[in-house]
């Protein structure tokens, strides 16, 4: 194993360690995005070590059933996070307008 891929791989692996699963569907939506913007922000470095490598030798990592196995696992932990932000930022919205009505019923 070439030292590019291993630092890819070293990289892979701790992007798949920052990236953690989404809390539960019931947590408050203030907690899901503070959670998510966590997450995020760990996630930056892994993201740029991993970027490195793949610009030194963009094959780096091709074919290398770990890498796969990583970022299968990478891909589906984001993709929940993607959709619990959605769904925290949507809830947070219905909240806002909810308060904005009771505040013009209030001034009735």
């Amino acid at each position: 194993m070439s030292d590019t891929t291993d630092a890819g791989l070293r990289a892979l692996e701790a992007l798949d360690a920052v990236t953690t699963t989404p809390p539960a569907a019931n947590t408050e939506p203030e907690l899901v995005l503070s959670s998510g913007e966590e997450v995020m922000a760990r996630r930056e470095q892994a993201l740029h070590r991993l970027t490195e490598v793949l610009e030194r030798d963009p094959q780096a990592l091709r074919g290398l059933v770990e890498a796969g196995l990583l970022r299968g696992s990478i891909e589906e932990r984001t993709a929940a996070w993607h959709a619990a932000i959605v769904r925290a930022r949507h809830l947070v919205g219905e909240r806002m307008q909810a308060v904005s009505r009771l505040r013009q019923l209030a001034r009735r």
